[in-house]
C-alpha cells in the first residue's frame, strides 16, 4: 500500500506573523496592548493603552544545539560507499528548528519560502580545516552552497500526523571521495552587532564558523541503485554460452569437442564423442602391463567405489570411456586432492566418538551373551512357574491401566491380594517347619496358581424348599415340582436368589420380562403375598435355557408377562425406600464377576517383557540410546560411518577454475544478465570424482567409512525455500539406477528437475546492495502490462559470485525453457526517504517543492524473460 508524504516549506509559531524588523541582530517583534479595571459590578472602569517592543533570540544567541535534537544523519556517519546521486541530510525532532532563528518574519500565505538559519556544508579535506567547535571553510566547497538557494534546502515532511524538519545539502558529489558534512549556521553577527550573511554570494571566500554537527563519510564508485539498474541490458546467450573445446591429442585426426561447464546455455547442443576417441580411452584403461610384462598404472575407473561392474550401466560407460565426463571427473579429483586435509579433518571430526561407540558396543554384546547363557538355564518352562518366578517384580511392571500385580489381583481377579507379594514366597519357601511335612504339591507354585485362579462355584438352584434340578429323573422332577407348587411353602429368599443367578444370555426372547421379574424380587423377598406358585412353575420351565431340551416354551410364553405385571402393580409402594437409598448411595453392590487369569499367556507375555536379550532389553535399550547413526536394522554390528559434508564445491572450484564453472565468462560484457541452467552432467561427473578422491584418502588414513557411501552429494548449496534445509544435488551414487543416464533425473533426489533456470549478472549493482529483492513473476499479457504488486513470485534458491562483477541465481524447480514466459524483477532493499542532487531544480523557490522534485521513489527493474533467449522475442 502506498504512503502518503506532505512537504511544507517551513514551519514557526505564529509569533513570528507580529516579525516588523531586525533589532541588534535579532527580529522584532511590536505588541500594542489593553489593561483593564473593573468594578465590582463587572463594568469597566479605566481602559489603558501601551506598546510593547520583544526581539526575539537570534542566530548569535546560539552556543550549541540539544543531544537529541538530531535524529537522523545520511550518509551514516563513517560510511564507505555513499552514492553520489543522493543528498547529505540531517533531520530534527523539532519541525520549527531550522527557522527557529531565522531574523525575518514569517512570509505571506501566498509566500512559500523561508530561508533557514542554518545549512550543511559538505566539503573536503582540502576544503575544510577544523579547530574545534569551528571550521574553516574553503571557497570552493562555498560555491557549491550559494544562499540564493537556502530555502530550498529545509521542508517539514508530514507522515501519519507525525511531522520532522529535514535540511538537504544539494552538492553534486564525486565518486571515491572522503567528504564532512557540518552543520553551520548561515547568519553570523559582525562587529558592529549587526546580522551578515555568513558568506558571500560572489566572490566566496574562506570564512570561519562554529559547527553544530559534523561528521565524515567516503562516496563509492558512483551512481546509486537506480543508475546501476537502469544500465543492465538483457544478453541473449546463445547455443555456445558456456561451452569449450577440446582435443584427443592421441588421436590428433579426430575432430575437436565440446563441453560445457556447471553453467551452460538454455538449449545446449548434445553431441557424442567418435567412437575411435571412446575406444582409445577405453584401451588406456583396460592394458595392465607394457610391452615387456611389467605392470602400469592405467587410468582410473570412475564409480567403481558404489558399483561392481559401473561401466554396464548407462551413466559409468560414457563417464569412463568419453574423455569430456572423464576431464570434469579428473577435476574434481583433482579438487579432493588439494582439499584433502581439510576434507579429512572434517570427516576426522564427525568420526570422532566412533571408538567410544564401538567400545560400548562390545561390552553390550558381551552381557547379552552372558545374560542369553543364565536366561536359558534359569528360566522355568511352565508358564505357571513363570508366573510365581516373576512375582516379586510384578509391582514394578506397569501399564496403561497400572502394575502388573495389581490388574492380576483386582476385585473381579479370584487371585487374593498379596497372592505374588514377597510374604507369599516365604510362606511356601520349602525348609521351615510349616510346611516340612506337608505333601509336595501343597507348596508347589504351579497347582497352588491354578487352585487360587479357579472363580466361586455359581449356586445351586436345589435350595430349601426349591425342586432339585439335576438330581432328579423328569417324572420325580414333575412329581416335586407340582407338590411345591400347591404347598406354597417355599422360601421367597430362596426364589429371589434363583432368579438372580439365572444366566440370562441363555433367554434371550425373555430377557427383559426375566430381568424385571429378577429386579422386583429383589425388592420384595419377605413378601408372603408374592404369587409363590405361577413363581416356582415359571422358575422350573425356564430349565437352563431356551436351548436346554427341559425348556417349556408354553408354559413361560403364558406365565412371564402376566406375572412380570403383576409383581410392578403390587410393589409399587415399595419403590419408595429403595429409591431413596439408592439417591443417598446406599445401594446393594453387586456380586463381583470372577475372571480368572490367563496365568499360560501371562507367563509367556512376561517371559518376553524380562527377557535381558529382547530388543526392547532395558541394557540394550539404554546403550543404544546413548548412540546415534547406527544401522536401525543391525544395531549390534560395529557402526560404520557415513560422513555428510555441507562443502561450497561450487566456490571452490570458481576460486580455482572460474572458467570451469562458467565458459567463457571473462568475454560477458558489462552490465549485462543472462539467462542459463545448471548442468546436471558436469556436476554428476565432478562429484563422482570429488567422491571417489575422497573415499581413497579416507580409507589410506584408516577412517571407517560405510560401504556405498557418498559424502559430499551437493555442488550448489542449494536450500529449500520453505524449510531452509539443504538440498542435495545427487542421490547417494549406490542408489543410481543403471538404465540411468549421466545427467539424467533418476539420479537425483526426489522433486528435483534435469536442469534449473540461472541468471547471470554482470554489474556491480549486487556489490553494492546485497540485500537487493530478485524474484520472478509469471507473465500474463504478452509483456504488454507489468505484473501485479501481489502476484505470485517465485524467490531464488541459491546465489553465488564469481570474481568481483558476476553475480547468479539459481531457482529449483523452473526449467530453464520457462524464463520465456517470466517478468525477471529487480526491488531496491528499504533505505528510508532519500532525495537526488542529480534532478534539474528550475524554478524551485522553496523546500517543499525541492522536496516533490528531488525525492527518490524506490525503484523496481522489470527485464522481459523472452528478451534473455535468442529468437524468443518479436
Amino acid at each position: 500500500m502506498p504512503i502518503e508524504l506532505t512537504f511544507f516549506g517551513w514551519q514557526r509559531p505564529a509569533i513570528y506573523d507580529l516579525v516588523d524588523g531586525v533589532e541588534g541582530a535579532r527580529a522584532r517583534v511590536r505588541l500594542a496592548t489593553q489593561a483593564r479595571s473593573l468594578a465590582p459590578d463587572g463594568e469597566v472602569n479605566r481602559t489603558t493603552t501601551a506598546r510593547l517592543t520583544v526581539r526575539t533570540a537570534g542566530p548569535g544567541d546560539v552556543r550549541a544545539l540539544a543531544p537529541d535534537a538530531i535524529t537522523g544523519r545520511y550518509p551514516t556517519p563513517g560510511a564507505p560507499d555513499a552514492e553520489t546521486p543522493l543528498c547529505p541530510h540531517v533531520e530534527f525532532a523539532d519541525p520549527t528548528l531550522p527557522w527557529r532563528y531565522t531574523p525575518a518574519g514569517n512570509p505571506r500565505a501566498d509566500d512559500l519560502s523561508l530561508r533557514p538559519w542554518l545549512a550543511l556544508v559538505v566539503g573536503t579535506d582540502d576544503e575544510v580545516e577544523l579547530a574545534g567547535e569551528t571550521a574553516t571553510i574553503g571557497a570552493a566547497a562555498l560555491r557549491e552552497h550559494p544562499l540564493r538557494q537556502s530555502p530550498t534546502w529545509a521542508h517539514v515532511q508530514e507522515l501519519d500526523g507525525h511531522r520532522l524538519a529535514r535540511l538537504l545539502c544539494r552538492r553534486l558529489l564525486q565518486p571515491r571521495v572522503t567528504y564532512h558534512a557540518l552543520l553551520v549556521p548561515t547568519f553570523v553577527v559582525g562587529g558592529d552587532g549587526e546580522l551578515a550573511n555568513a558568506w558571500a554570494a560572489s566572490p566566496p571566500g574562506p570564512v570561519t564558523l562554529p559547527v553544530y554537527a559534523r561528521w565524515r563519510f567516503r562516496t563509492g564508485p558512483g551512481g546509486d541503485f537506480r543508475t546501476l539498474a537502469d544500465a543492465l541490458e538483457p544478453g541473449a546467450a546463445d547455443a555456445s554460452t558456456g561451452l569449450t573445446t577440446v582435443r584427443y591429442p592421441r588421436l590428433p585426426d579426430q575432430p575437436v569437442l565440446s563441453v560445457g561447464g556447471a553453467l551452460t546455455a538454455v538449449d545446449p547442443p548434445a553431441d557424442v564423442p567418435p567412437q575411435a576417441i571412446r575406444d582409445d580411452v577405453d584401451l588406456l584403461r583396460g592394458r595392465p602391463t607394457d610391452g615387456i610384462g611389467r605392470r602400469i598404472l592405467g587410468l582410473p575407473t570412475y564409480g567403481g567405489a558404489w558399483k561392481d561392474q559401473p561401466d554396464e550401466t548407462a551413466w559409468g560407460g560414457p563417464l569412463n570411456t568419453d574423455p569430456r565426463h572423464r576431464g570434469i571427473a579428473g577435476l574434481g579429483s583433482e579438487l579432493g586432492v588439494v582439499l584433502q586435509e581439510e576434507l579429512a579433518e572434517r570427516v576426522a571430526q564427525q568420526a570422532g566418538a566412533q571408538d567410544a561407540a564401538e567400545e560400548r558396543i562390545r561390552h553390550l554384546t558381551l552381557g547379552l551373551a552372558a545374560s542369553e547363557a543364565l536366561w536359558r538355564r534359569r528360566l522355568p518352562t511352565d508358564p505357571a512357574r513363570r508366573v510365581w518366578l516373576f512375582g516379586p517384580a510384578l509391582r514394578r511392571v506397569v501399564t496403561a491401566a497400572g502394575p502388573v500385580a495389581d490388574r492380576a489381583t483386582a476385585d473381579d481377579r479370584p487371585l487374593p491380594r498379596g497372592w505374588f507379594s514377597p510374604a507369599a514366597r516365604r510362606t511356601l519357601r520349602r525348609g521351615p517347619a510349616r510346611v516340612a511335612l506337608a505333601h509336595p504339591a501343597a507348596a508347589d507354585p504351579a497347582p497352588l496358581n491354578q487352585v487360587a485362579n479357579r472363580p466361586p462355584t455359581r449356586p445351586s438352584f436345589a435350595d430349601p424348599g426349591l425342586p432339585s434340578f439335576g438330581r432328579l429323573g423328569a417324572a420325580e422332577f414333575d412329581r416335586e415340582r407340582a407338590e411345591a407348587a400347591e404347598s406354597q411353602r417355599v422360601d421367597a429368599g430362596a426364589v429371589a436368589h434363583a432368579f438372580g443367578s439365572l444366566d440370562m444370555s441363555r433367554f434371550r426372547s425373555h430377557t427383559d420380562d426375566l430381568l424385571e421379574v429378577r429386579d422386583s424380587l429383589q425388592l420384595r423377598r419377605s413378601r408372603r403375598e408374592l404369587p409363590w406358585v405361577r413363581l416356582t412353575l415359571l422358575l422350573t420351565a425356564l430349565a437352563d435355557g431356551e436351548d436346554d431340551p427341559g425348556f417349556d416354551a408354553a408354559t413361560v410364553g403364558d406365565l412371564l408377562p402376566g406375572l412380570a405385571a403383576d409383581l410392578d402393580e403390587q410393589n409399587d409402594d415399595a419403590d419408595v425406600l429403595p429409591a431413596l437409598l439408592r439417591e443417598l448411595g446406599d445401594d446393594e453392590d453387586p456380586p463381583p464377576l470372577f475372571r480368572p487369569v490367563d496365568l499360560g499367556g501371562l507367563g509367556t507375555e512376561l517371559a518376553a517383557a524380562f527377557d535381558p536379550t529382547g530388543i526392547a532389553a532395558p541394557a540394550r535399550r539404554r546403550v543404544l540410546s546413548t548412540l546415534t547413526g547406527l544401522d536401525p536394522a543391525r544395531p549390534l554390528e560395529p557402526p560404520e560411518q557415513c560422513p555428510r559434508l555441507d562443502l561450497p564445491v561450487w566456490r571452490r572450484l570458481a576460486d580455482r577454475a572460474p572458467d570451469w564453472l562458467l565458459p567463457g565468462i571473462g568475454q560477458l560484457g558489462e552490465d549485462v544478465v543472462l539467462a542459463l541452467g545448471t548442468n546436471p552432467a558436469f556436476v554428476d561427473a565432478f562429484l563422482i570424482g570429488l567422491n571417489t578422491r575422497l573415499l581413497e584418502e579416507l580409507r589410506w588414513r584408516n577412517l571407517r567409512i560405510a560401504t556405498g557411501c557418498t559424502p559430499i552429494r551437493a555442488f550448489w548449496l542449494r536450500t529449500d525455500e520453505s524449510t531452509g534445509d539443504r538440498l542435495d544435488d545427487i542421490a547417494g551414487i549406490a542408489d543410481w539406477a543403471d538404465d540411468s543416464s549421466l545427467g539424467h533425473i533418476l539420479p537425483r533426489p526426489p522433486g528435483a528437475t534435469e536442469s534449473d533456470l540461472v541468471l547471470v549478472f554482470r554489474t556491480r549493482l549486487f556489490q553494492r546492495y546485497p540485500h537487493t529483492l530478485l524474484y520472478l513473476v509469471s507473465d500474463s499479457s504478452g509483456f504488454t502490462e507489468p505484473p501485479d504488486d501481489d502476484a505470485p513470485r517465485t524467490l531464488p534458491t541459491f546465489q553465488g559470485r564469481i570474481g568481483e562483477d558476476v553475480t547468479f541465481f539459481g531457482f529449483v524447480g523452473v526449467r530453464p525453457q520457462a524464463v520465456t514466459g517470466l517478468w525477471i524483477a529487480l526491488e531496491e532493499p528499504p533505505s528510508g526517504f532519500r532525495f537526488r542532487n542529480d534532478q534539474p531544480a528550475t524554478g524551485v523557490d522553496d523546500g517543499a517543492q525541492f522536496a516533490h522534485v528531488a525525492f527518490d521513489d524506490p525503484t523496481r527493474v522489470l527485464i522481459r524473460g523472452d528478451h534473455l533467449v535468442p529468437g524468443a522475442s518479436s
